[in-house]
């Protein structure tokens, strides 16, 4: 696992520029066993690099579907990703024979996320708009399960695939994270977390939701009336240890920035609607540096969990590393 220190994130520089894609990238994603990187654009192309070498491998075109929140699912062979035409399906992709493998249908609306569990990469969640998380397994096209909220939601696995993490607004009028044992979800939540500070009259959309590599804490991401925020939450006390605001404004008719827990879970990254990238202190909320290079808002933004390099994308991918 790579541990920063402020002094190597502060002298982060842009070591490789890809121009490859001619709309923003939606999604974008690190292998956890290889140096292979993956990422989906509103162009309906998804790209292959190799983030080592700072190469571009292979394109591969989505023109029929579109491509949004790729994932590599259980291998750096295959990713899945959601469609953004025809239908709210989910599709896994051979990206060696750029064929389709298994499409997964059942929602209703837009897909807002999708978690893939770790060690068991057959295993996946998505979540949507139409208020609903779904349990899958690549291997088969059926749903294995679904569970109905009252909102639109976003979820997340934890590293040892054993809690699956759902970001939901309660019918009061707040928010929380509803903590489920992946293994025997139909029990419901075995906690629930109070995120306070957020409510309906700030509340746009949630951004992100990411464990710490130890699952000590849980990072939640929130787009509200006056910007973006992260919440760094004690994954076991439910416990907020720092909020923090990551950038102010809004991106008009785009999508809300993402932020990004480092591997060691003591450093946040986000993108803005303006193009900087914030790096803070994830317990103190202290700012630790602001990469400049984007043009245009970054909406993602991702460590690698292999080594000390940070994925940043508007139209262009970029990847940074310490000078």
């Amino acid at each position: 696992m790579v541990k920063f220190r402020p002094e190597v994130l502060q002298s982060f520089q842009p070591a490789k520029i890809f121009t490859q894609n001619t709309a923003p990238i939606n999604g974008l994603d690190f292998s956890s066993s290889t140096d292979v990187l993956v990422t989906s654009s509103q162009d309906d192309f998804i790209h292959v690099y190799d983030s080592a070498a700072g190469a571009h491998k292979k394109a591969v075109a989505s023109k029929k579907y579109g491509c949004a929140h790729i994932r590599f699912a259980h291998s750096p062979d295959h990713a899945i990703h959601a469609s953004t035409k025809e239908n709210d399906g989910i599709r896994l992709l051979s990206l060696t024979s750029s064929q389709y493998v298994h499409y997964f249908l059942g929602h209703t609306a837009k897909v807002t996320s999708l978690a893939v569990a770790p060690g068991q990469e057959h295993v996946f969640t998505s979540s949507s708009r139409d208020a609903t998380v779904r349990l899958w397994d690549t291997r088969t096209h059926s749903c294995q399960g679904t569970m109905h909220m009252r909102r639109a939601t976003f979820s997340s696995i934890d590293p040892f695939s054993l809690v699956l993490a759902v970001a939901v607004r309660e019918s009061s009028g707040g928010a929380s994270v509803r903590l489920f044992d992946l293994r025997q979800y139909d029990k419901g939540p075995f906690d629930v977390f109070p995120i306070t500070g957020i409510d309906d009259a700030s509340f746009r959309q949630w951004s992100s939701l990411s464990f710490s590599s130890d699952s000590k804490f849980l990072g939640v991401g929130v787009s509200t009336s006056s910007g973006g925020v992260f919440i760094n939450i004690n994954a076991s006390t439910g416990e907020t240890v720092r909020a923090v605001t990551l950038y102010t404004g809004h991106n008009e008719g785009g999508p809300c920035p993402a932020a990004s827990l480092s591997p060691c879970g003591s450093y946040v990254a986000s993108g803005s609607p303006q193009g900087p990238i914030a790096l803070v202190d994830a317990m103190s909320g202290d700012a630790v540096a602001t990469l400049m290079g984007h043009c245009d808002a970054t909406p993602i933004v991702r460590f690698s969990p292999r080594h000390a390099v940070l994925a940043s994308a508007c139209t262009s991918l970029v990847l940074w590393a310490p000078s």
